[in-house]
């Protein structure tokens, strides 16, 4: 990649993204109208881009399209086009690479030092997903919790 993309990269970001991180997970999204543009980003990206969706409340406005990276790739990226940034855009990555550093070990380390997938606890043939477990378990665990929590909210 040229350096003259990553600084439009950076351009594109300054002006259209945000950076954030939630549950100690860093992440960044550009949203905007024009779907030409914002497809070359999420090319350089290697993400998909996600829309049309209509702004609610507004009929006339034009359709919104959007791209996202998230976790250790949205960290490789935030730090090369951080140069790019100004200075409230270079705090709000600071403060989610903080926020990243500080979480977890789940939430940071995803891949081991060869680049792999690290193992999950539950199965330790299959791949982690979240939360330190394999895709199925965590798809059973999750919905062991949301039909409790549904319970509770009717009782």
């Amino acid at each position: 990649m040229r350096t003259l993309d990553i600084a439009w990269l950076g351009g594109l970001l300054e002006g259209e993204g945000y950076f954030t991180s939630r549950n100690g997970s860093p992440s960044f999204k550009i949203d905007m109208t024009d779907v030409d543009t914002l497809t070359k980003a999420a090319d350089l990206f290697r993400v998909k881009t996600n829309g049309p969706r209509q702004p609610k409340g507004k009929p006339t406005y034009r359709p919104i399209w959007s791209c996202s990276v998230h976790g250790y790739r949205a960290v490789g990226w935030m730090m090369t086009v951080y140069q790019f940034l100004g200075a409230r855009r270079q705090e709000a990555v600071r403060a989610a690479i903080r926020k990243w550093n500080s979480a977890p070990g789940f939430a940071r380390k995803v891949r081991g030092a060869d680049g792999k997938a690290l193992p999950a606890l539950c199965h330790p043939d299959r791949p982690r997903h979240a939360r330190q477990l394999c895709r199925q378990c965590y798809g059973q665990k999750y919905m062991r919790q949301w039909r409790s929590d549904r319970k509770a909210k009717a009782a």
